[in-house]
Formats: structure tokens, C-alpha cells, sequence
């Protein structure tokens, strides 16, 4: 059976704590375009939240996050490639 990969970035909210969990285990936990863009819609939605007083980022398995996965770059032109930049930031 193959095993289904999980979601990139999920969250759960743990009494005033929300914990959004980033990766999936694989490639060291290197986020797409796609996964920032979801990071930074979640992020936005649970600072609005008064319930919630602390944000932890936290990753799936050891290694934390290489950072962007490479891969959404292949045969993207620079401008691309710098939107993807700004996104992230």
C-alpha cells in the first residue's frame, strides 16, 4: 500500500495555543509556492482569533524546514522565481 503524503501545513489549537505544523517528512520539509501562501492565510486567520494568545511553528519529523522546495522553480523564468520571493516574505 502506498503511504499518502500528508498535509504541508495543518494547525491545532490547543486551549490558547495554536500549533501550525509545517512539511510532511519528506525533502527536509521544503515548502511550495502553494504551502506559504497557505502559511501565510493561516497565520493571518489565527492572529484575528482572541481566543489565541501564542503562534508555534513547529515541523513534522526532526529537520525544521529547508526552506522553499527547489522543484516549484524548474523552468520558471525570473520574474517567477522573484514573485515566489516576495510571496514568501
Amino acid at each position: 500500500m502506498t503511504e499518502q503524503p500528508r498535509a504541508r501545513v495543518t494547525y491545532e489549537q490547543q486551549e490558547t495555543t495554536a500549533v501550525i505544523e509545517i512539511g510532511d517528512g519528506r525533502r527536509r520539509n521544503s515548502l511550495g509556492r502553494a504551502d506559504w501562501r497557505a502559511l501565510d492565510l493561516l497565520v493571518g486567520q489565527i492572529s484575528a482569533d482572541p481566543t489565541v494568545s501564542v503562534i508555534v511553528i513547529a515541523s513534522h519529523g526532526e529537520t525544521f524546514s529547508s526552506g522553499s522546495d527547489l522543484n516549484d522553480w524548474k523552468g520558471a523564468s525570473r520574474v517567477e522565481i522573484e514573485q515566489s520571493f516576495d510571496e514568501m516574505e
